[in-house]
């Protein structure tokens, strides 16, 4: 909670706040590619050659021995302080020049272990699940400011800038304008660029491998099937995991649009944006 003075000023004092939060996931599954399921696969019709289980013969078994267990246990930590304030800055024709400024810091660490089973790539259908170690710091830094040039226009200004030590700052501008050319019509427009950083898990999660279920429309196609109602189903190999060379995703948003009081029962209101 802040605390407001008589006046315009007011403080936002420092928060810290640390969260920790623990994932646990425990399974069996079985140690051969061969016996998902009890589904007929491509990688199935051979299993028979190791365990003396074939998923087309119902008198077959799958040897007890071809089980095990796995474990994979994921912590993530954060620590956040932050404190801003606000005040006037001068008087303008359409009133006072109000302007907020905001500076914060965070911590983060990941810690994701997954025991020499799963890691070895040992469990049906995938590794079951792939660990990885990180953390990073941020520090932020924002402003906005609040301009009634006229009784009849209005601009708001801000910026954001982000510091992230494992892969650089960015900065990220906003403005807005607001313009009543007369009592019954507002004019409005709005720019703004913003940004979503990789997690850590995006950066630092090792390589985990299974198999995604998917139709293949190019063996319908070549045998000359409908497309539409294609139902050659194949398994297809999957690689996924982190990459330290990752970018932040980043955007443009553009808006414009007018709000009109045609009369006291009717408005038109119209927006379009990018």
């Amino acid at each position: 909670m802040g605390v407001c003075y008589v006046g315009s000023y007011c403080f936002q004092p420092l928060k810290n706040s640390t969260n920790d939060y623990v994932n646990f996931t425990w399974g069996t599954r079985y140690l051969l590619d061969g016996a998902q399921n009890g589904l007929v696969g491509s990688r199935d019709q051979d299993a028979d050659k190791f365990v003396g289980w074939d998923p087309r013969d119902p008198n077959s078994a799958l040897p007890g021995g071809a089980t095990a267990n796995y474990d994979k246990r994921m912590t993530a930590d954060y620590l956040d302080f932050s404190g801003g304030f606000s005040f006037d800055v001068i008087e303008l024709p359409g009133g006072d020049l109000g302007m907020y400024v905001d500076a914060a810091y965070r911590e983060e660490t990941l810690d994701w272990q997954v025991d020499a089973l799963a890691g070895a790539g040992l469990i049906i259908g995938g590794n079951g699940g792939a660990g990885g170690i990180g953390e990073r710091e941020v520090s932020s830094a924002y402003f906005e400011m609040v301009v009634p040039v006229m009784d009849n226009l209005e601009v708001n200004l801000a910026g954001r800038y982000d510091d992230y030590s494992d892969f650089g700052g960015t900065f990220n501008p906003q403005v807005s304008i607001r313009y009543n050319p007369i009592e019954s019509l507002m004019l409005r427009a709005s720019y703004g660029e913003g940004f979503r950083a990789p997690t850590l898990s995006d950066f630092n999660q090792g390589i985990s491998e299974g198999y995604d279920d998917l139709t293949n429309y190019v063996k319908c196609y070549e045998d000359g099937d409908d497309i539409d109602s294609c139902a050659v189903r194949e398994e297809a190999p999957t690689r996924t995991g982190g990459n330290k060379d990752l970018d932040p995703e980043e955007s443009e948003t553009m808006n414009l649009g007018l709000v009109w009081d045609i009369t006291d029962n009717i408005g038109l209101l119209w927006i379009t944006g990018s």
